[in-house]
């Protein structure tokens, strides 16, 4: 009898579809017994119901529409009742037509079907595993008079769960039924499969590789490759004098993506999208039979490495993929780390450093079941050298989400397509404040793993959705697959070399700068309870964002030195045009600067910067609010002194990130997101502002002054007819102009 008490229960429940004319307060859902199971587009709403609180809210709906209350409901047709509450407009059953998604028209069901049953989201993991077992009990019962009937995978998350069933045709007709479900499907179809690797071929000749130059500091690039061919300008190992084995197996896949930025052009038979880049390659890995590492003292190769890069090749871009498996968390940067950035500053050279992967330790809640929740845990912390305060660091994201492996229908990927990869290391790092510095601060595409559900096994390299890289030549293959940050950071050094090529005598500062500006966050990057810029930081970079100015889209750069512990006020030209009115407008300001970094010291970098918009007011006054104030203690004792607070609210608005989440850094990007503009606000600056580290007074006086390059992207994205870039080049011609200064505050 309970059993039969229990299906009854079960074929009561109904799922609602209620539109509201304006968001409309869960809280009566609950009050009535109604489970939200998901919002929509356009305040739309799925509950669930039960026989018991559709009755209360019929009593609701009597009561508020004065309805006979003898009068009964036919939810067959709830529509007759929408209309008894003004905030509802319309209300409907979520049947099976709603769950049948059209792809399903594909299938004839002459042999079973795989499908994809995707259930609302759940509040969490005891929830997401009753409904699972809901449906695992479907599935079981349609599989006693046929073993082919049977769960295939599944992806238990509460916000992503989804089975994958082999059925026929009269268990999708019970999937459709199910309330649990919001939607059935044929999975999807992979983008990228191992055919489509084996297969890959070079039918025109490609472009030649011209421009800026990478160096790369890695294994050997194999340059019997034919994407490498003529893109490999020079090759040397170091530490000089030794001899070195057989090629690794790295260094050809990183010089790949430096060279190319992206190697999916082979596998949608597509010719490339950007020009390659010339790389020099300097070898500093060897495979010992185990994996890749540094021959001799790390921070000794690798410095005598790019040295050689920049001295004898001119290079201005270096990618290093080099990191130690644990996270940075000793009491000083290492050595290595405090190399790079002694480096970065002395040779006025971009270094990028990918993040580290996180492969070896297994998330106590399991790869599948615990992303994206240890994606910042402790153990997922940035590894060195990737901590180094001047380097460009670089994590991943995963670009696909559909296995296309040989045992595809039983893989469940980890991230979804654009959410950071499951290996990928996250900040912050060490820093002057409690927030830390922010790092990584870019990320490009470097792969996804995927959960094998029938082997209970993690899959690394399924071809649907890693990495696909150039190799050592094997036969007529040239191609693979791979994971790892070890490919985000040459695809990212290639967008700065795109930049260095349109900019031949921008400093290291003005680069990072502009690659800033470039680097977008993808809108399906943000997973839940995952602060983005602890994964993503500034996004991915695209340099043909900044490359040029003209249009509704401008962008202004300044190359200047400020006096240590002073302030530098700069004027913005903005017109007149580009603040009146209603419209979608882009405002970005980058301020990079390279500080001598003390290994020693407990506040590692020599001064700290910082970047805020100030409006509304002239220069003069600007000047007065910023220019060193007197003490408390000066006013209380002279009445005729006075002090000034630094502006607020409108005239200094707040940019994101706020400034404590960037403090630390020495790459700050800050965005204008407010739809607050005025034309009436003549005068808009940038007040960039030096602050000393409490270094010793000798170490102070080694650092009066610290360069800079400070890079504004000003836009209008729905008034394409506005001529911005002749408006600011009629006010400016080109360059931001330097304006007043002061001592620091």
């Amino acid at each position: 009898m309970e059993a039969d008490a229990d299906v009854e229960e079960l074929d009561t429940r109904i799922v609602l579809k209620l539109r509201g004319a304006t968001r409309l307060k869960t809280g009566p859902f609950r009050g009535l017994g109604l489970t939200e199971l998901g919002e929509g587009a356009g305040w739309t709403y799925a509950v669930l119901s039960t026989r018991e609180s559709r009755n209360r809210l019929g009593e609701v709906l009597r009561e508020y529409g004065g309805t006979d209350p003898a009068t009964p409901i036919d939810w067959d047709h709830p529509q007759s009742w929408a209309d008894l509450l003004d905030t509802i407009e319309d209300i409907a059953l979520y049947g099976p037509d709603d769950r049948y998604d059209r792809e399903l028209d594909t299938l004839t069901f002459d042999r079973r079907e795989l499908l994809d049953v995707v259930m609302w989201p759940s509040p969490g993991p005891a929830d997401a595993q009753t409904r699972v077992a809901a449906i695992e009990n479907l599935v079981r019962a349609a599989s006693r008079d046929d073993s082919a009937i049977r769960v295939v995978a599944i992806d238990p998350r509460p916000q992503t769960t989804v089975i994958r069933v082999s059925a026929d045709r009269a268990l999708l007709d019970r999937l459709l039924a199910e309330p649990w479900v919001e939607r059935v499907r044929p999975p999807l179809r992979p983008e990228v499969t191992l055919a489509d690797l084996v297969t890959a071929t070079i039918t025109v000749p490609l472009p030649t590789p011209d421009g800026e130059p990478i160096g790369i500091v890695d294994g050997l690039a194999v340059t019997a490759n034919p994407l490498l061919h003529g893109a490999v300008t020079a090759s040397k190992g170091f530490p000089a004098g030794h001899v070195y084995g057989g090629p690794d197996d790295h260094g050809t896949g990183v010089a790949g993506m430096a060279v190319w930025g992206d190697l999916e052009f082979l596998v949608r038979r597509t010719p490339p999208s950007r020009t390659p880049r010339p790389v020099v390659n300097a070898r500093v890995l060897e495979f010992n039979g185990r994996n890749n590492t540094v021959v001799g003292q790390p921070h000794v190769t690798i410095a005598e490495a790019i040295r050689w890069l920049v001295d004898e090749h001119g290079v201005r871009v270096v990618s290093i993929s080099i990191n130690r498996n644990e996270p940075a968390d000793g009491l000083l940067p290492s050595e290595l780390t405090t190399t790079l950035d002694e480096l970065a500053r002395e040779l006025d050279v971009v270094i990028v450093v990918s993040t580290g992967n996180r492969h070896t330790d297994v998330p106590a809640s399991g790869w599948l079941h615990g992303y994206p929740g240890y994606l910042v845990d402790t153990d997922a912390g940035i590894a060195e050298p990737a901590d180094a305060a001047l380097a460009v660091t670089v994590g991943s994201l995963a670009r696909r989400d559909v296995p296309g492996g040989a045992s595809t229908s039983s893989m469940i990927a980890i991230a979804p397509a654009a959410g950071p990869s499951p290996f990928t290391r996250s900040g912050p790092t060490r820093g002057k404040n409690a927030t830390g510095t922010l790092k990584p601060e870019f990320v490009h595409h470097g792969g996804n793993w995927a959960h094998d559900h029938q082997l209970n096994q993690l899959s690394r390299r399924d071809p649907g959705i890693s990495v696909i890289t150039a190799i050592p030549p094997q036969g007529a293959r040239f191609i693979g697959v791979d994971n790892g940050t070890s490919y985000a950071a040459p695809a990212v050094a290639h967008e700065v070399a795109r930049i260095a090529t349109r900019y031949p005598d921008a400093s290291a500062n003005l680069l990072r700068a502009l690659l800033a500006l470039s680097a977008r966050v993808p809108e399906k990057s943000a997973v839940a309870g995952i602060d983005p810029l602890r994964t993503c930081g500034y996004g991915v970079p695209d340099a043909e964002r900044i490359l040029e100015s003209g249009g509704a889209n401008a962008i202004l750069t300044i190359e200047a030195t400020i006096t240590t512990n002073s302030v530098v006020i700069h004027r913005v030209p903005v017109p007149y045009e580009f603040a009146e009115g209603a419209s979608k407008r882009l405002f970005r300001v980058a301020l990079a600067f390279d500080p001598p970094v003390r290994r020693s010291r407990r506040e590692y970098i020599a001064g700290t910067m910082s970047v805020e918009l100030v409006r509304g007011l002239d220069e003069a006054e600007v000047g007065r609010h910023y220019r060193l104030q007197p003490s408390v203690s000066q006013v209380n004792a002279d009445p005729t002194v006075t002090r000034l607070d630094l502006p607020k609210g409108r005239l200094r608005p707040q940019l994101a990130p706020p400034p404590s989440r960037v403090a630390s850094n020495t790459l700050i990007r800050r965005d204008f997101d407010h739809k607050a503009w005025d034309s009436d606000d003549e005068h808009y600056f940038l007040v960039v502002s030096h602050d000393l580290s409490p270094w010793t007074d000798r170490q102070k006086k080694q650092y009066p002054t610290q360069r800079y390059a400070l890079a504004v992207h000003i836009a209008d994205e729905d008034r394409a007819n506005l001529d911005l870039h002749n408006l600011i080049r009629v006010q400016l011609r080109t360059r931001l102009r330097a304006g007043g200064s002061g001592r620091r505050r």
